[in-house]
């Protein structure tokens, strides 16, 4: 399941916000936040018990943008100061 996903709080601002935090300190590749969006629409369409609501949004958006960096991008941070900058 994908329960681990869903937090027991919102994030405190909107995804737009969060997603401008992301780009920010974590300086992934365009590459990288265009295969997050790609890995988390598969992830929709190969389970339909995926949801994504304000519980889970920010947690499956840095999860998805973290395994597109390590695959993708040359230079990447520790899983530690993704955690940081995501919130986690």
């Amino acid at each position: 399941t994908f329960s681990g996903f869903f937090g027991s709080f919102r994030q405190n601002f909107s995804i737009q916000d969060y997603v401008f935090r992301v780009a920010r300190y974590t300086r992934c590749s365009e590459s990288a936040f265009v295969a997050a969006l790609v890995y988390l629409q598969r992830v929709i369409d190969f389970n339909s018990k995926v949801k994504i609501t304000n519980y889970s949004v920010h947690r499956l958006y840095m999860t998805a943008v973290v395994v597109a960096a390590k695959y993708l991008d040359d230079q990447v941070y520790g899983n530690d100061y993704y955690a940081l900058v995501g919130g986690m």
